[in-house]
């Protein structure tokens, strides 16, 4: 058995597979019967290319008592010959006292005694383990076929969301959680774009972002897809937090155009190219006006022939889409955010998915899916009955220019600390802002109240009676 690090066994593995040595480092590998990864509050699932050498499980080990640890245990083999199935039949052989209905164990217990042997098996002496089986991730494309994937799986409505904080400024871990659940068990989201502007990237943390994607993977795991946000000033760290996001689960990641130094459209190009080259994962491209600087069609044309460069999401001028979609044609997925603009883009150029915006959990209740029933309307093409249900969206759509779009455009403030009330009146944690973000202010909280009374998606609070 090894014991060591996560990210110690992350980065040797990343590197031999750019050396084309990834062969090698397993076969290193295989003298183990089992390897032990366990990272202070972190959680892993390593997928390495079945036709490069081996698939790894992964197990999370939560101590008793409260003290946060999780480990991950691997079950190595190095010939990659075969089914998938027989290759983790293979890989199980390994582990023979293991009960594998589902090939892959979540064991439970403090994290410095030792691990059992399975459910239903009896732990070794004086170890108090239970484990449970779980299903085991991989990534479902390779590299090569990231653009064929997102063709695929970019389909309906996808949510912005932002990273809720608790009263004393942390990230508020329940509360996504909740948030979470709202999105895909009562709105039934297809996909979460997560840690990106509307979830206040730049005030986080490396770790704050890490622990959200872990977070939304975990909530989403078999109910939407996510997409995370992983752009650093730095290129070595958004390397290092799209390796993480690739690790944990997610199925895409998303870039914002890099925002520091100022650069010309070389550097731009060479600053994606060098992401794109040290992962696996899709890439979008993101290019918002929070830049300061757009992408010109033909500067986004050539970041779209990149192996991985997958779609991108395109909040510009509809001149400007359009000028994309006759450069990029259907090589990348293209999205224009806006939701007024939606229905028109599906049935006039195409588009097949919201990516992304709050509107999805901004507009809709468990009682009231407008967007959900004119989207699925439109994407089955019977747009007449979908430009009736958009057609009742209007009132409610001032709402959201009032408070969403006008402190943007009208006084260059981001409105995250208005989107986060907006959610908090549906039910969904929100919080403070970080600076430089200033809080919304009581006399604003009451006018949001107001409006959202006013077009139907609030009660009226009751009003005390009048006095005789």
């Amino acid at each position: 058995m090894l014991f060591t690090r996560t990210t110690d066994l992350v980065q040797r593995l990343q590197i031999a597979r750019r050396e084309l040595a990834l062969e090698a480092a397993i076969a290193k590998l295989d003298k183990y019967h089992l390897l032990i990864l366990a990272p202070r509050r972190l959680r892993f699932c390593l997928t390495i290319n079945a036709r490069q050498g081996s698939n790894f499980f992964h197990v999370r080990a939560t101590p008793k008592k409260r003290r946060l640890r999780q480990a991950v245990a691997l079950a190595p083999w190095a010939k990659p010959a075969g089914s998938t199935d027989e290759r983790i039949e293979r890989g199980n052989r390994w582990l023979p006292a293991w009960r594998r209905r589902s090939r892959l164990l979540i064991v439970e217990g403090p994290n410095d005694a030792g691990l059992s042997w399975g459910r239903r098996h009896e732990p070794p002496a004086g170890l108090g383990y239970r484990a449970t089986t779980l299903r085991r991730k991989i990534m479902r494309y390779r590299k090569s076929e990231a653009k064929e994937a997102a063709r695929a799986q970019f389909r309906g409505l996808w949510a912005a969301i932002p990273t809720p904080f608790t009263a004393g400024g942390q990230v508020d871990e329940a509360g996504l959680r909740r948030n979470m659940r709202r999105l895909t068990d009562e709105l039934a989201i297809e996909g979460v774009f997560c840690t990106g502007v509307m979830g206040e990237f730049w005030s986080l943390t490396k770790e704050e972002r890490k622990r959200c994607v872990e977070i939304v993977v975990e909530e989403a795991r078999g109910k939407c897809l996510v997409i995370a946000h992983t752009c650093h000033h730095s290129a070595d760290e958004t390397v290092d937090l799209s390796h993480h996001a690739e690790a944990v689960g997610a199925d895409f990641i998303i870039l914002m155009n890099p925002y520091y130094p100022p650069a010309n459209e070389a550097m731009v190009y060479e600053w994606f190219s060098f992401v794109a080259s040290r992962v696996d994962i899709g890439i979008w491209m993101f290019d918002p006006p929070f830049a300061g600087y757009g992408l010109s069609p033909e500067l986004t044309a050539r970041i779209a022939g990149i192996e991985n460069v997958c779609g991108i999401k395109l909040p510009r001028p509809r001149e400007h889409y359009l000028a994309v979609k006759k450069l990029v044609g259907d090589t990348i997925v293209v999205s224009d955010p806006s939701e007024p603009d939606w229905l028109t883009l599906m049935r006039d150029h195409g588009q097949k998915v919201h990516q992304s915006s709050p509107s999805p959990y901004l507009f809709q209740t468990a009682s009231s899916q407008p967007l959900r029933e004119y989207t699925e309307l439109g994407l089955a093409g019977r747009f007449a009955e979908a430009q009736a249900i958009s057609d009742r969206l209007p009132p409610l759509r001032a709402v959201y220019d009032r408070w969403m779009n006008a402190p943007w455009t009208q006084r260059k403030t981001m409105p995250i600390a208005y989107l986060k009330a907006w959610c908090e009146m549906l039910g969904m944690a929100g919080g403070p802002v970080r600076p430089p973000l200033l809080q919304m202010t009581a006399a604003e909280r009451a006018d949001l109240r107001t409006d959202l009374e006013r077009v139907g998606l609030l009660t009226p609070a009751p009003r005390a009676a009048a006095a005789e």
